[in-house]
């Protein structure tokens, strides 16, 4: 059986994080919304988990990852805003960050920080079928 066969979806839980990696957003249990069942049965989205899985060294037995999809919409005269508590660290071993589409769209980087008060190490934007895989204790997103 290939990584992908090996993936199971877990039942619905909140998102919460510890206040010590996110003073704004910790300790409040987040509920987002469920993936789309067309996106968890698409290859592709079953792929890119494999990879950040097998990336990020974790075992396909034991290991237990969140999933949760943003969507950032933005006009001319309102800005997208990924997070509504700023550059944050999420107090887990790794994330993922990954594009997968861009509509009608300028601009729009991704941002890491090694010290979230300085500039940021790495802007760049993802186009379509991008990712990043970040230690979350060293970065800051």
């Amino acid at each position: 059986m290939g990584p992908a066969e090996s993936l199971n979806r877990l039942g619905h839980k909140y998102f919460e994080q510890n206040i010590s990696a996110n003073g704004p957003a910790g300790a409040i249990k987040r509920d987002f919304p469920e993936l789309e069942e067309q996106l968890v049965a698409l290859p592709e989205f079953q792929m890119l988990v494999a990879r950040f899985v097998d990336f990020s060294n974790m075992d396909w037995e034991t290991t237990e990852i969140g999933i949760h999809q943003i969507r950032i919409i933005a006009s001319q005269v309102e800005v997208g805003v990924p997070a509504a508590e700023g550059i944050h660290q999420d107090g887990f071993d790794f994330v993922g960050i990954f594009c997968i589409d861009r509509h009608n769209l300028i601009g729009a980087e991704t941002h890491l920080y090694e010290d979230p008060n300085a500039a940021p190490i790495f802007a760049k934007e993802l186009q379509p079928g991008a990712g990043l895989l970040l230690n979350n204790f060293e970065m800051a997103h």
